[in-house]
Formats: structure tokens, sequence, C-alpha cells
């Protein structure tokens, strides 16, 4: 029995690894595209949303008061004063893109700001009105900082108390680990599965129902070898296949992803897991590859064509699609009946090893059910194999 499986498995692999374009789309390109494009996207969306270091905003204030001053001097903003009867006109600038920010100030907006009691007065307090332009960079990013600034001028009126006042002082006590895990526990399940499904779904039609369509199957059952074998054979050949393309894919994802997220997450680094994480995450993935390439080989047994056996696997691959999109929003606590489903086990089970937050006992019963999944869709094929309706007809 193990030389019989052994040679359907040196089989598999030397049409796998002769075929030097089947190797290089399954393995070798996933990895390179996801990295060159999430990497593109990365830069593309730093690019687009920083503004030109030499760009000089036109920036225009009506009835500017003291503290508009000094506000704008601190911001570094270099600002033209005008009058009342020119506001349509600079609205019509900013507008067309022609000009950035217009603030215009209420008479004597200093003295109204000291003088006014929100309780006593019972009156609308004196307002700034700030024109900008949200279509272009340079005068969104102005407006943010300038109400921004007024945020915290605003803030400082009263004087009563302050929070987090001290700018020596990291009042934010989230770790490295904290914002890897909550940017990968969001993203990363998600993408696995899929990079792993799309793995399957590339080597499984061609492996099963290819033989049949050119008739070389035929030769294979007529040989002195268990079905079982080849169907055992076919299931461990496809799977080392299936997760070299995952493998890829995920690496890619990895590497991409601190780029993709942009400045704001420049500490995004995947040596905050452990040995035992990363262990984890390894039969994981495994025992979710055999899952997911057993199901396809079903398929690809009972289609005739790798056509037909690529229009069954996409409906397959739209439910494991979206089992991932919502194993990804429910969290991490979840029952530990639900780890014996197959692949939504999985989803979850990656769900909480990126955001550090599961069990072994999690690991073992999705590990568990998923390799009892792949004995059953074994012995299924074995079924199939043994049948000369499906194995033979055209």
């Amino acid at each position: 029995m193990r030389s019989e499986l052994l040679t359907i498995i040196k089989k598999e692999f030397r049409r796998f690894f002769g075929d030097k374009r089947l190797f290089l789309s399954t393995v070798i390109l996933p990895g390179l595209i996801i990295f060159v494009m999430y990497t593109l996207m990365g830069q593309l969306m730093s690019n687009f949303m920083a503004t030109d270091k030499e760009y000089k905003p036109k920036v225009y204030a009506v009835n500017e008061p003291e503290s508009a001053k000094q506000i704008l001097k601190s911001l570094k903003i270099t600002y033209h004063k005008t009058d009342i009867t020119k506001v349509d006109g600079l609205k019509k600038k900013i507008e067309n893109q022609k000009a950035d920010v217009l603030m215009v100030f209420p008479d004597n907006f200093d003295e109204d700001v000291l003088a006014y009691d929100a309780i006593a007065s019972g009156e609308k307090a004196p307002e700034i009105a700030i024109y900008y332009n949200s279509a272009a960079k340079e005068s969104e990013a102005l407006f943010r900082s300038i109400t921004a600034a007024y945020d915290s001028y605003e803030t400082t009126m009263s004087n009563k108390f302050d929070i987090n006042a001290d700018a020596d002082v990291k009042f934010d006590l989230a770790t490295e680990a904290d914002t890897t895990a909550q940017v990968f526990s969001m993203l990363v399940p998600m993408l696995l599965i899929m990079m792993l499904m799309s793995g399957c779904m590339a080597v499984a039609p061609e492996a099963i129902a290819g033989e049949k369509e050119r008739g070389t199957m035929a030769t294979l059952l007529v040989t002195p070898v268990k079905r079982s074998n080849i169907a055992l054979g076919k299931v461990i050949s496809l799977s080392v296949f299936a997760l070299m393309s995952g493998a890829s894919s995920t690496l890619g994802v990895l590497l991409s992803l601190p780029k993709l997220m942009g400045g704001s997450e420049q500490n995004l680094s995947a040596a905050v897991y452990t040995v035992k994480d990363y262990v984890a995450l390894s039969v994981t993935v495994l025992a979710t590859v055999l899952t997911i390439i057993s199901l396809f080989s079903i398929v690809s047994t009972f289609a005739k064509t790798v056509k037909e056996a690529g229009s069954y696997a996409s409906p397959i691959m739209l439910v494991g699609t979206v089992v991932a999109v919502v194993s990804s929003m429910s969290g991490t606590d979840h029952a530990l009946s639900l780890f014996t489903i197959p692949i939504y086990n999985s989803a979850m089970l990656f769900s909480g090893i990126f955001s550090m937050k599961y069990t072994m006992a999690q690991v073992g019963l999705t590990v568990g059910s998923n390799l009892i999944f792949m004995a059953v869709c074994v012995f299924i094929m074995t079924r199939m194999f043994n049948s000369e309706k499906i194995m033979f007809s055209r």
C-alpha cells in the first residue's frame, strides 16, 4: 500500500514540477503579484494623500482677530487679508480649485468669545466660517489643520482642567504587538482563506478532470493499484502544490501589508508572533488545505472536463469567501463546538491566532475535525473511482 501510494504521489510530482509554466503560475506568480500589487496600491494611496511640500497654499482671511494671527503663525500658514466684499469671488475660486481656504471671522471675534457664556446668554456662540474644497487634497489638509488648531484653542478658553496635555508622555499604551494583532487579524485571515482556496482551485481540476479528459485516468485505473491509494495520493500531492501556492500568497500578503496600510502603521511586524503562534498557524493551514483540496478533488472527480470542474468549483469558492468575510467580523469569542465546522473553523482560528487570542483546544479541534472531513472525502472519492459511470463518462 505504501509503495503504491508513493508511486501515485511521485507521478503527480513529476507532472507538476515537470511543467514549468504550471509551477510558475501556481506557486511563484500568486505571491509575487500580490506583493507588487499591494505595495503599489499602498504607495499610490500614500502619494495621493500626501501634499506637495513645495506647494504654497492660498489662504484668505476676513476680519482676522489677533488669535487667528497667532494660530495661523503657529501652523506656519501664510494668509492674505481680504474684506467681506470679495467673499463670493473667493468662494468661486475655491470651488474651481484656484484657492484653498477662506476664513470669515465675525467682527470683534476675540472679545465676543471672551464674553460669551453659553448658559447665561442662551445665544448662539461666535462662529468662524471656513470654506474649503474637499476634492482638492491641499485644501482638505489645510482645513483639517486649521480646525484641529481651533478645537485645541477652544479647549483652552475655560482652562478648568487638561487631558493628556503633557506632550512628552505616551498616553496611548497600545504596543507594537497590539497594533499588529489588530490589523493582521482584521485582514489576513480573510485573505489567507481566499488564497488557499485559489491555490486549491488552480491545481485540482487539472489533476483529475484533466486526466479524465485526456484519457490518462482510464490507464491509471486499470493498473493494479487500489482506488483508495489513487484517491489519497491525489489528495496528498495536490495538497503539497496548493500549500506551496498558499504559502507564496501568504508571504506576499505579510510582506506587503505594512506598505499597503501606509505610514500610519509603520510599526507593523510579523516578528511579534511567537514560535507557538507560527506552529499553530502552520498546522491549521495544512489541515485547511487538506480539507479544501479534498472538497475540490471530489468536484474534479465528478466533472467530465476541466472547464466543467471549474464551473462546479466557483460556487464553493464564493461560499468560502463569504465564510472568511463573516468570520473576520465576528470577533474571537466563539463556542468551542463551532470549531468542528470545516473551513469556518479555520477562518475563526486564523483570526484568533493573528489577534493572539486562541487556545490549543481550538487548534486541536479544528485540525482534528478537518482531518476527519478529509478522510470522509477520500472515502467518497474512492467510491467514485470505483464507479465506471463516473470515471469513464464522456
